[in-house]
Formats: structure tokens, C-alpha cells, sequence
């Protein structure tokens, strides 16, 4: 497995981005503290939501948002902090079925990451906005809008590759400083929206045939768009032209493509082999 490819799946390679981008920007000292302490607490919480402690983690998002209330209102610090809270307790949501308010504290993300944007120049923010916007299509998903959810992850993907905005709203732009980690992002971004709506196809009983054609005429347009510039690049879009490929009537074609993809393939993305099989 490539380590690099490995960290930001882990995202251990994006947060020390964030740190250096943003936290550095905003905050010092005891704010930093401050900073540490809501994402340990609100982390917290998330973690016993995944371990099904529901209950407990309910009590310490109400703790920790209790005391979050009485900061300073305005700052970008402010927003920061609040952007600790927003994804992790829409995921509590996102657990409990409550998908409104799930995609209420998404959306809260989107736009609180926004006026850093606007009022900063963080153009780095965008790919949290990104991140967040594919998970207002697992939410989609979760709900059985399929067209709205695999909708979204087109355009999202479409930013991705090609940069220009694909309507929606506030993607505007990439313009990461940072050549290299801009490309290591992009297509780490794009392999984790891809393998969600892969994922989801796999798992269709009715219409998979018209939802696979639906990929495939999208993945062999943006091929044409994606221009590459490394060998990550290049593995993407060797990825993309092996699924486009796909053929539920007769997979031996695919299965020949994907052998050789996987057989020759360098800087491939955690479990790259497991989703390329889900159609084998």
C-alpha cells in the first residue's frame, strides 16, 4: 500500500494541512488550547457514536456544546470552534436516522467554512466543503435518493478532476498553494466519492443496469477532461477507463482490465482491489 496514499485516507496528511493553513492563521497560544479541547471533546463524541454508545454521546455533545456557547461570537477563531461540532454531531444525526438535522448541520459546515473563505482567502476550505458535500450524498443515499445522491457525486467528482465548477454551490474553485498536495488531495477526494457510489451500485437489486450506464457514460466524458500530471494522476485515471469498461453482460472484458490494472498499477489508493471486485 502507498504510505502517502495511506495518510490521507487516514487523514493524518489532512489535518497537519488544516493545521498549517488554517489553525496557524487563526489561533496561538491559548486559543490553540482552546481549539484542541473542543476537537478532543467533540471527537470524543463522534467515536462513542460509532461504537454505538449513543446515550454517552449525546451527554458529552451537549457538555461540550454548553461551554462552547459562551465563546466569542464573530471571530474566525469562533468559526473554527464551530466547525469541530457541526460534521461529527450530524453524524450522531446521521446514526439516530434523523437526516434533516444531519444535513442541517452539513450544510452548517458548508457555509461556516465559506466565510473563511470569503473572509480570509482559505482556499484550502474547499476541500472540506467537498468532504462535506459527499456527505450530504450519504445521505442521500442513506434516505434511497439514489439520483440526487449519485447527481452530486458526478458534479463533485467533476470539480475534482477538471477544476471548473460544476454547479454547486460555493465549488468554485481549486487553488491550493501547494502543487503536490493539491493533486494528493484531489485524487484522494475522488477515489473516496467514487468507491461510496460504487459501493451503492453494488448493492442495487433494480435498475443497476441503467445506474451502471449512467456511470460509464459519465467516467468515459471525464477521462477526456481529466488532464494528468503524475504518476497518481495517471493510476486515477487508469482506475476510471477500467470502469468504464464495465459490462453486466459479459464481465470478462472487465475482469482482464482490472487484473492488469491492479497487477501494474503503482500509488493505488486503500482498498482499491476490494472495489474494483464488487462487480467481478
Amino acid at each position: 500500500m502507498n504510505t502517502a496514499a495511506n495518510s490521507i485516507a487516514n487523514e493524518d496528511f489532512f489535518s497537519s494541512i488544516y493545521s498549517r493553513e488554517i489553525l496557524a492563521k487563526v489561533a496561538c497560544g491559548d486559543e490553540l488550547l482552546k481549539y484542541d479541547y473542543y476537537e478532543s471533546v467533540f471527537q470524543n463524541a463522534l467515536n462513542l457514536a460509532k461504537s454505538k454508545e449513543i446515550e454517552e454521546s449525546v451527554r458529552v455533545f451537549e457538555d461540550g456544546e454548553k461551554k462552547l456557547e459562551n465563546e466569542k461570537k464573530g471571530s474566525d477563531l469562533n468559526a473554527v470552534l464551530l466547525d469541530t461540532l457541526y460534521p461529527k454531531k450530524a453524524y450522531l444525526y446521521y446514526k439516530l436516522k434523523r437526516m434533516s438535522l444531519a444535513r442541517l448541520l452539513t450544510y452548517k459546515s458548508i457555509i461556516t467554512n465559506e466565510g473563511l473563505k470569503i473572509s480570509r482567502g482559505y482556499n484550502f476550505l474547499v476541500f472540506i466543503q467537498i468532504q462535506q458535500y459527499h456527505n450530504i450524498a450519504r445521505i442521500f443515499f442513506a434516505e434511497s435518493k439514489l439520483k440526487d445522491g449519485i447527481q452530486l457525486s458526478y458534479r463533485l467528482i467533476w470539480f475534482l478532476l477538471t477544476k471548473e465548477p460544476a454547479g454547486v454551490k460555493y465549488l468554485d474553485k481549486i487553488a491550493h498553494p501547494v502543487p503536490e498536495e493539491e493533486s494528493q488531495m484531489r485524487c484522494a477526494m475522488t477515489y473516496q466519492v467514487l468507491f461510496e457510489l460504487l459501493g451503492v451500485l453494488a448493492k442495487m437489486k433494480n435498475n443497476v443496469a441503467l445506474y451502471l450506464k449512467s456511470l460509464i457514460v459519465f467516467l468515459k466524458e471525464i477521462i477526456q477532461y481529466f488532464s494528468v500530471r503524475n504518476e497518481r494522476e495517471h493510476t486515477l485515471k487508469n482506475f476510471l477507463i477500467v470502469f468504464s469498461g464495465i459490462d453486466l453482460q459479459d464481465r470478462s472484458h472487465y475482469i482482464n482490465a482490472a487484473n492488469h490494472f491492479l497487477q501494474t498499477s503503482k500509488d493505488m489508493f486503500p482498498n482499491t482491489e476490494k472495489v474494483i471486485k464488487l462487480f467481478y
